[in-house]
């Protein structure tokens, strides 16, 4: 769920023809594949929910094809888009049907975040810095092996990473460091873009750009749905 995409080395990118509004409406196409597939997956959750393992490691296995061979984006981020979408359809059904309107409150949540973390930043008010980044980096790459350790451990041994998936006060005030650092992550992939326009980066790189703001917002969701679906099983 984490974005390795944006921390890569683009200088070598250089072109012409990229800019943000290509970037924002490949982002915009990126998340209807995402919304369409977990539709999908909410009405025929006896078809996927059993395979939502298998899912898991392809979308992490698209994920990382993309995030090592740029070029590949324009194919294979509508891939990653749709197997992302089956998972989150399964996992919102599921939370739906426990704490009715939980889905479209994450929704609601996951997208003013967005649209207000991009006016903070398109306004100056928020400076994103090179240290900035490296502490953004760090941090989610961090939290990208906790997900992998839990993901295995799931898999293998029938188990959670402790807090990840608790109720208690721990595992809320974790969730929600988790999308402290998500937001700050989003801050860095804007700043990551606009790095990208000003290089010049060549128009046919822009449907990388968009999978690395696609995965930001898919994790920030996840996360913000975890947290509301931790909140209202204490009461």
């Amino acid at each position: 769920m984490t974005n390795p995409v944006l921390t890569r080395n683009t200088t070598a990118l250089r072109g012409t023809g990229a800019t943000v509004q290509g970037i924002a409406l490949i982002t915009l196409l990126y998340l209807g594949f995402v919304v369409s597939a977990a539709m999908m997956a909410w009405q025929h959750p006896e078809l996927f929910a059993p395979r939502i393992i298998v899912l898991s490691f392809a979308g992490l296995g698209v994920g990382l094809l993309i995030s090592y061979f740029p070029k590949r984006a324009s194919l294979l981020g509508p891939v990653y888009a749709i197997l992302e979408g089956f998972l989150i359809g399964v996992y919102s059904m599921l939370l739906e049907s426990r704490y009715p309107g939980i889905v479209m409150e994450a929704a609601t949540c996951t997208f003013g975040i967005a649209f207000a973390c991009a006016v903070l930043y398109g306004s100056g008010l928020v400076k994103v810095t090179d240290k900035f980044m490296k502490i953004v980096f760090t941090l989610t790459a961090g939290i990208a092996t906790i997900y992998l350790i839990d993901l295995v451990a799931w898999f293998a041994f029938d188990t959670n990473v402790p807090l990840l998936h608790e109720n208690s006060k721990a595992g809320i005030i974790v969730s929600f460091i988790i999308i402290c650092i998500a937001i700050m992550r989003l801050f860095a992939d804007y700043e990551m873009v606009t790095r990208a326009v000003e290089m010049g980066v060549d128009a046919k790189y822009e449907p990388y750009y968009a999978f690395g703001l696609t995965v930001t917002l898919i994790w920030l969701y996840l996360e913000i749905l975890r947290l509301m679906g931790k909140s209202r099983s204490k009461k």
